[in-house]
């Protein structure tokens, strides 16, 4: 019952770590040569993206105790992907940090979801191995993401990967959209209580 939950979020995971990672290798770069952004002000950037990660995470058990975990894991997704798209359009570093700040929030909340869903959906017995195997399709992503962003950056401008990120995260949405209903959760995390129970 839970096969199908957990390897949409692993491909999800991929695709946004594969987001993820192709922005942030060519940050520093589209920060202080594009942007025209110090090195302190490049600090900064980073700071507020921490601030929004820092947020997203404390809000996430919040939210999902509020909404569906499918709704906030999309929501959280659709975000990701929109401000990506918006630091790629940027001129300047009020609408980049906050865009950022934004983003990290984002990822913050999907990353809580994701690990819930995870935590819950697969019988205890391979609880370990299915955690390990979505990691390793996960970070096994970011380094592809972020060689896949250089290249891009240096072939098509240093505002490209964030287009690419955008689409990346865009397509983790279309998974999460087209495979986790809310009764393909909900049935999947009663089965495992159902075995648990038994």
């Amino acid at each position: 019952m839970g096969g199908l939950p957990l390897r949409a979020i692993a491909i999800a995971t991929a695709l946004a770590n594969f987001g993820a990672a192709a922005m942030w290798s060519i940050m520093v770069l589209f920060a202080t040569e594009l942007l025209d952004i110090s090195e302190f002000g490049f600090g900064i950037l980073l700071a507020v993206a921490a601030a929004g990660g820092l947020l997203g995470a404390l809000t996430a058990s919040r939210l999902v105790a509020r909404f569906h975990r499918r709704q906030v894991m999309l929501t959280a997704i659709d975000v990701n992907a929109a401000t990506s798209a918006a630091v790629g359009l940027a001129r300047g570093p009020i609408l980049v940090g906050t865009m950022l700040f934004l983003t990290a929030a984002a990822i913050a909340v999907n990353n809580v979801v994701s690990r819930l869903l995870r935590q819950a959906i697969p019988p205890a017995r391979i609880l370990g191995r299915v955690i390990t195997g979505v990691r390793v399709v996960g970070l096994g992503a970011a380094p592809l993401g972020a060689l896949a962003g250089g290249l891009l950056a240096r072939s098509a401008g240093l505002r490209a990967p964030f287009f690419m990120a955008a689409a990346a995260v865009a397509a983790a949405a279309y998974v999460i959209a087209a495979a986790l209903t809310r009764s393909r959760i909900d049935d999947a995390i009663a089965s495992n209580a159902d075995l648990l129970s038994d």
